[in-house]
């Protein structure tokens, strides 16, 4: 979230973050940590799989790229995918990346 605006900065006071935290997220980076769940990561965690749109103009595709590099560090990503034209949901969840989910569940499963 401290990262949401053209994947640099913080986004300003009408934005969702702020509607969120009640104050502008520029002044309440500590709360946004908190909120930031790549504050949490450990090597502990499960393995994560990481599907994102380039075209998603809901959440950055950088957002996705930050957590894929913070989960690698721990050695919990099992793979990050970018879906060429992927939108927030439409194209980016198609065939393709539902079968590479559901391969990912299974396997994470030890059912197969």
């Amino acid at each position: 979230m401290t990262r949401m605006e053209n994947c640099d900065t913080v986004k300003g006071g009408d934005s969702p973050e702020a509607a969120l935290i009640g104050g502008l997220p520029a002044e309440n980076l500590d709360m946004l940590s908190l909120l930031n769940p790549m504050t949490y990561i450990d090597k502990y965690d499960p393995k994560f799989l990481v599907i994102h749109g380039d075209a998603d103009n809901v959440v950055p595709i950088c957002q996705s790229i930050y957590f894929s590099e913070a989960l690698k560090k721990k050695g919990v990503l099992a793979e990050f995918i970018s879906v060429p034209n992927g939108q927030h949901g439409p194209i980016t969840f198609n065939d393709n990346t539902f079968n590479k989910m559901t391969d990912f569940f299974i396997k994470q499963s030890g059912l197969k």
